[in-house]
């Protein structure tokens, strides 16, 4: 049986950790703890983990676009 390969499309992921945000975004961690502390980026708690509202990230860029 053939192994699925890999798809070159990442799906889309509606949270993250604030870890792998700064990873991906090439800015420090402690900023963006920073951020999410001081409200600039929405995050969603889901138990005991404060996640990066990714899916709201995504909307408030589109508003701030030029009309």
């Amino acid at each position: 049986m053939e192994q699925p390969t890999e798809s070159p499309l990442q799906p889309f992921i509606p949270v993250m950790s604030k870890e792998r945000f700064a990873e991906l975004s090439g800015v420090a961690f402690g900023v963006v703890d920073g951020w999410c502390n001081r409200g600039y980026l929405p995050t969603l708690r889901i138990g005991k983990h404060l996640l990066i509202n990714m899916v709201q990230l995504n909307q408030d860029c589109l508003d701030q676009l030029p009309r």
